[in-house]
């Protein structure tokens, strides 16, 4: 357990070490000034490692007074400057930064992608050719599950699919009402969808080309559409947070 912990949290825990520097003069309420991150985040389980570090007291061990504050708009807090650093999928951030936004990515928190394909238990889709022309529910056209699964079906099976660009809960939602024919959902709305049962107690929705289960029933595995280990979250930092109050550090 502890080496499991550890292992997780070296994959994508960044410690941020401040410059012990300050001005003669009023330099403890300085020092502890720059020593506040604010953290604005999208609750979800792709970022397990920033609130167990928080809750383990491990940003506290070293000096730093880390407050998460849960919004939506998480990128556009750290672009605005209202927030130090957030935790975003990487292709949400290209924008911003491509622009001259006050944004860059300091770290890879998570690898793999763990976002997948979700379609009702019944689905006629038993191989990747049969998700020709179908509507799949997506975060964006950006996303990257989105762009990997779109990438691999037109690269390896010729196949396209239209996107249903909804956040996780609207397509889940969509799922739901059969609107939709699939969705890829990212942690916690895959487990959601997995819970869900219909008036009999069996499972309305599953999984499909994850690599870990068989879509037709024939006893094989089907391998990942997304592909083997397709990039997650990046840390992100407001620029003018790095070039003013701290020099960076990694935890291996």
């Amino acid at each position: 357990m502890k080496k499991t912990l550890v292992s997780l949290l070296s994959i994508g825990l960044l410690l941020l070490s401040f410059n012990q520097t300050v001005e003669a003069g009023g330099g403890s309420e300085r020092s502890e000034g720059q020593r506040r991150i604010i953290v604005a985040d999208t609750n979800s389980t792709h970022h397990l490692n920033l609130y167990v570090a928080y809750e383990r007291g491990l940003f506290a061990q070293r000096g730093l007074n880390v407050v998460i504050e849960q919004t939506n708009a998480s990128v556009a807090a750290v672009v605005g400057g209202t927030a130090d650093i957030t935790f975003a999928c990487p292709t949400a951030v290209m924008t911003p930064i491509a622009n001259g936004s006050n944004l860059t990515i300091i770290a890879q928190v998570k690898i793999p992608c763990t976002s997948l394909l979700v379609v009702p238990v019944d689905s006629l889709i038993q191989s990747p050719q049969d998700i020709r022309g179908l509507q799949i529910a997506g975060l964006s056209a950006t996303c990257c599950a989105v762009i990997a699964i779109r990438d691999n079906l037109r690269d390896l099976y010729n196949v396209e699919f239209e996107l249903a660009t909804l956040a996780p809960g609207a397509a889940l939602a969509a799922l739901q009402a059969g609107s939709v024919d699939g969705a890829i959902l990212e942690e916690p709305f895959v487990a959601e969808a997995l819970l869900l049962v219909d008036a009999q107690g069996r499972p309305r929705f599953r999984t499909i080309f994850d690599g870990r289960s068989d879509a037709n029933g024939d006893g094989i595995i089907e391998a990942n559409l997304a592909g083997e280990n397709p990039p997650c979250r990046t840390i992100n930092a407001n620029t003018n947070f790095l070039a003013n109050r701290l020099v960076i550090s990694f935890l291996w």
